[in-house]
């Protein structure tokens, strides 16, 4: 199975499963529950968990303080790997743990008394920064958006869609047809407070045109985004096998129906479609499999991808998302 990388702060853990009870006076917090029970499953069966404290030391702070029973079955039976280098130093220089951890979908659980720098971080990072404060249930999103021709819309209801992120993928047969469509939908979806460059990697077939012309395609595409901090790579893939339209980042993954020229010049639908969205972290029930996390299709998604990516015309990818399938796989 695959599991899910994910950094948590002990202190994360204790307010996680401190905060996990069913109140059924209370609807409200009962919907809250339910959704802190997701992730308290998501931990338990989903995650490999980066800590900041190791196991003798979890150990003696559970009996000191006669911890939760819950979080000791949580301590000992999750996927926990300590890590050296403790989550203070997020508190002065965040990005230097962010750097240095090498998974790309992924995300970070803090203290509660840290909620005054999460957008801080996520911004930065393109990753989730949580506590048990935060919306937890925009770990668990599954959003379908239907589009009727001739509706009057933009781009503009994708800036949620992807948020937060710091690469993308896109693959469609018909991409390098057209790029315009791409451009106004990157407007609207790229964070421009990423402390590292955006990197977007495009796959499509070559079609009608020459592998010289979508070149020249990209270099003017290229240079439309030149205020953005953005790298653009373009792999063009002739296969027979290539026929699904796809939109990845590291926080979700687009079935993207009529593909990207669904929108035509920022302002109308021109055919009725659906856009199914997933987040890793969100359990589904896939090839008669019930209760998998996304997480383990999309790795599959990436695999074929770096396959394609791989007999193309540019073999290499920098993208982080493909990257860290190698990472994984050592």
């Amino acid at each position: 199975m695959n599991f899910i990388p994910a950094y948590l702060s002990y202190a994360f853990l204790e307010d996680v499963v401190n905060n996990t009870q069913i109140d059924f006076l209370n609807p409200d917090e009962t919907i809250n529950n339910q959704t802190r029970l997701k992730l308290v499953d998501l931990i338990f069966h989903g995650l490999t968990v980066y800590i900041d404290e190791d196991h003798q030391k979890i150990d003696e702070r559970i009996e000191a303080e006669n911890g939760n029973p819950l979080l000791k079955y949580l301590i000992k039976n999750s996927r926990i790997k300590y890590v050296p280098n403790n989550f203070s130093e997020l508190r002065t220089e965040p990005m230097d743990l962010i750097k240095k951890q090498q998974h790309s979908i992924t995300f970070f659980g803090l203290s509660k008394n840290m909620n005054g720098i999460l957008n801080e971080y996520q911004n930065k990072s393109g990753h989730h920064f949580l506590t048990i404060q935060s919306d937890i249930s925009q770990l668990f999103k599954e959003t379908i958006k239907s589009f009727e021709r001739d509706d009057k819309l933009s781009w503009t209801f994708a800036s949620n869609l992807f948020e937060p992120h710091n690469c993308l993928i896109v693959a469609d047969v018909y991409l390098f047809e057209n790029l315009d469509c791409l451009y106004e939908l990157l407007r609207q979806i790229i964070n421009y407070k990423l402390e590292q460059p955006y990197i977007l990697t495009l796959i499509g077939k070559s079609n009608n045109i020459t592998e010289l012309q979508v070149g020249n395609r990209i270099d003017t595409f290229r240079k439309r985004l030149i205020r953005f901090n953005i790298i653009v790579e373009y792999h063009i893939c002739n296969r027979p096998d290539f026929h699904d339209r796809y939109i990845i980042s590291n926080n979700t993954c687009v079935f993207s129906g009529y593909g990207i020229d669904l929108i035509r010049n920022n302002t109308k639908v021109v055919k009725e479609s659906t856009w199914t969205a997933f987040t890793p972290f969100k359990r589904l029930e896939i090839d008669e499999e019930t209760g998998v996390f996304f997480y383990k299709i999309l790795t599959k998604k990436l695999q074929v991808f770096k396959k394609w990516i791989s007999s193309s015309s540019s073999p290499n990818s920098s993208n982080p998302l493909l990257i860290a399938l190698e990472k994984e796989k050592g």
